[in-house]
């Protein structure tokens, strides 16, 4: 049964990078996000103080029974997918080769992301909307009453913006 979560506002599911003073976030959620959400308002619905010891919950979130897959994000309708990184185009997105069938011709690129496979076999690219947000590490009352910081420590994080579909 296809689980369709709509962000109603901004969501940050935290991706590892090396950056100091950038949080990218995932361009979907994944299994585990998934399993927390359903978990959640299980937990909600029941009123549980103890979950572990409600044997539905243990059989659905805990036992490892039930897998959770990712949602990705869904486009007209249709539900986008990571494309396998042997694919790659021309520089007019008209031509494209998968490296496993066939050798690609001089001035093709990596097709990196998600897209769409539309019934006419043709690749539609999809960018999932996101927000980034800029910030100042303030030490004191007087740097948050004046905006401003001192030490001159900043970071800025992205998040999934608000109005989008993701199904599982």
């Amino acid at each position: 049964m296809p689980l369709i979560i709509e962000t109603l506002s901004p969501v940050v599911l935290a991706k590892s990078s090396g950056a100091n003073i950038m949080a990218p976030t995932e361009d979907f959620f994944p299994g585990s996000v998934v399993r927390g959400v359903l978990a959640g308002q299980y937990l909600a619905g029941k009123n549980l103080v103890h979950a572990e010891q409600d044997k539905n919950f243990y059989d659905l979130f805990l036992s490892g029974k039930v897998t959770f897959g990712p949602a990705y994000p869904i486009k007209d309708g249709q539900v986008g997918e990571f494309l396998p990184l042997t694919l790659m185009r021309d520089k007019g997105y008209e031509k494209i080769c998968d490296l496993l069938k066939e050798n690609a011709e001089a001035g093709f690129k990596g097709l990196r992301g998600l897209g769409i496979v539309n019934d006419d076999n043709r690749i539609k690219t999809l960018n999932v909307q996101k927000n980034l947000e800029f910030h100042m590490s303030r030490q004191n009352a007087n740097e948050r009453i004046t905006g401003s910081s001192t030490d001159g420590q900043i970071y800025n994080y992205e998040s999934l913006a608000a109005g989008q579909k993701f199904q599982s």
